[in-house]
């Protein structure tokens, strides 16, 4: 039987708010990595996420919203005048 597993380290984790935002929606892309054979897509994976998000609020259950929460800028052009990288 093959099977996957994630850990969460309970030491840290005091409260159900805790417990759950540390699990959700983490269960969510284990889940889809375990069970699925799709090839690993991301977009795909937070547009299918966050309808279940929303269904997991509803049940009371606290979702990180850290997989929606990443942000990034590219700054190369002025990295490279200042001569910070070649």
């Amino acid at each position: 039987m093959l099977g996957a597993q994630v850990n969460a380290w309970s030491e840290y984790l005091v409260t159900p708010y805790q417990v759950q935002h540390a699990i959700f929606p983490r269960a969510a892309a284990l889940a889809e990595n375990t069970w699925s054979n799709a090839p690993r897509d991301f977009t795909s994976f937070a547009t299918r996420l966050a309808p279940q998000a929303a269904r997991w609020r509803r049940g009371g259950i606290e979702v990180a919203d850290s997989a929606f929460a990443v942000t990034y800028a590219l700054q190369a052009r002025a990295a490279m005048r200042c001569g910070q990288i070649k």
